[in-house]
């Protein structure tokens, strides 16, 4: 038996993050697999004062507090990969009285394992 992989990018667009916001879900969506998370990718156009960003997975969280550089992709692993259909995948976003993001994206990617017949 051989063993492929597909990877599943779940986009979450979460948008504007206004001011004063204290551990706020901006996005949830329930995976649609189960896998490993390969991967998770954050962006915006623009971040003022303090500002970040977490990804949880039930209530838990799987990345440490990021905040991302304006205009760049930035990568991080999360602390807990594993993953299973049904699982509820939340971004919540931190930011002081002065902090923003504009156009935050989250981006998810999900890996599934299946073992295939090379009959």
């Amino acid at each position: 038996m051989a063993e492929r992989f597909f990877r599943f990018p779940v986009c979450c667009p979460v948008g504007d993050v206004g001011v004063s916001q204290s551990d706020v879900e901006f996005f949830e969506f329930t995976a649609p697999v189960s896998g490993l998370i390969h991967s998770i990718q954050f962006y915006c156009q623009a971040i003022a004062a303090a500002a970040s960003v977490v990804v949880k997975k039930n209530a838990a969280a799987i990345t440490p507090a990021v905040t991302p550089a304006a205009k760049t992709v930035s990568k991080v692993a999360p602390t807990d990969p594993f993953v299973n259909e049904g699982d509820a995948i939340t971004v919540h976003a931190t930011t002081d009285a002065a902090g923003s993001f504009t156009a935050l994206t989250v981006t998810v990617i999900i890996k599934q394992q299946e073992a295939v017949s090379t009959i």
